[in-house]
């Protein structure tokens, strides 16, 4: 009995072993104590540019990819590049977040850390997801929250009055603050054959009295061009306690000032050049541009994005 219980086992081995070997075979792993260990030679560095190339590449516009790619080869492979992929630890990547204040730009960070290894495991490099367990302190930065596609579609539902449709379209299409889209003045403003917006209203924050941003004819085609203002009966107060009103009614998290992070993340999001952003809405800095208005948008088609990519087309940008 103790001979036929000393075979079955060593058949039982025999199968177990069998079977490791055709798993490895399919997935690239080995097995020690019936745990599966893999085999990947990745290092993280040279699984983020083998992920960003190949599977981010395809869907970023090249405005994006190449901003994605300047932040993994700044900020990520010089700290943790050389880690092989299968010796990531959540301590190696929570130390790596402790060290960057919650922002915009870590926020982004995150992002790649987190799309890249929850690929890593699906294609069965890793056997679970190290940054899956890292502990996120809430970015309380001064960050006002962005319109995501399927709120632009709920706000542009929710008004009921002419006039602050046309403003959310206007704000939203152009990045003005709100006092200077009220004081633009359609005769003497706007450059209708070139189609260009010219704003001379001094700008507080870099002291620059003149900015230029271009728009399409169908962004002005229900306002009264002969008026002396864009908006003659909206005042900035008037502005601010509608849209707080709808926001509230709405449960939309966002304030006025969102319509111009909109408009930047938008801009970002078709593929338009960071420069001509940067220049359009007055930021003395890429880096502000970059790092506190641009925010990652979801895939949906909306009038402002649908607005912005035409832009883009005719500039051909």
């Amino acid at each position: 009995m103790t001979e036929d219980v000393a075979q079955l086992n060593v058949r039982m081995t025999n199968i177990e072993n069998m079977v490791n070997e055709m798993l490895m075979l399919v997935k690239g792993t080995t097995f020690s104590n019936s745990v599966a260990v893999p085999t990947c030679a990745y290092t993280f560095a040279e699984w983020l540019l083998h992920w960003q190339e190949k599977y981010k590449r395809p869907k970023q516009s090249g405005e994006v990819y190449k901003w994605n790619l300047k932040r993994i080869t700044d900020n990520i492979i010089p700290i943790l590049g050389d880690i092989p992929l299968t010796e990531l630890t959540t301590d190696h990547m929570q130390d790596f977040i402790n060290d960057i204040p919650p922002s915009n730009a870590r926020d982004k960070l995150t992002h790649i850390f987190s799309g890249s290894l929850r690929k890593a495991l699906d294609l069965g490099h890793l056997v679970r997801n190290p940054f899956k367990a890292v502990e996120l302190e809430k970015n309380t930065s001064v960050s006002y929250p962005v319109l995501q596609p399927h709120t632009q579609l709920k706000i542009l539902w929710a008004i009921n009055n002419p006039k602050y449709l046309r403003m959310f379209m206007f704000y939203c299409c152009t990045g003005f603050r709100l006092s200077e889209g009220l004081s633009i003045n359609p005769k003497n403003d706007i450059d209708y054959f070139f189609h260009k917006i010219i704003l001379t209203m001094p700008d507080k924050k870099n002291k620059k009295h003149k900015r230029i941003v271009p728009y399409l004819p169908s962004l002005l085609n229900d306002f009264d061009l002969t008026s002396d203002t864009l908006f003659p009966d909206v005042t900035a107060d008037g502005a601010r306690q509608y849209f707080y009103k709808l926001f509230k009614k709405h449960d939309i998290d966002a304030c006025f000032h969102s319509f111009r992070h909109t408009f930047i993340s938008c801009c970002y999001h078709v593929g338009i050049p960071i420069k001509y952003i940067q220049k359009w809405v007055g930021h003395t800095s890429v880096v502000m541009t970059m790092d506190t208005y641009t925010h990652i948008l979801t895939a949906e088609n909306t009038p402002i994005l649908d607005y912005i990519t035409k832009l883009k087309s005719v500039l051909k940008l």
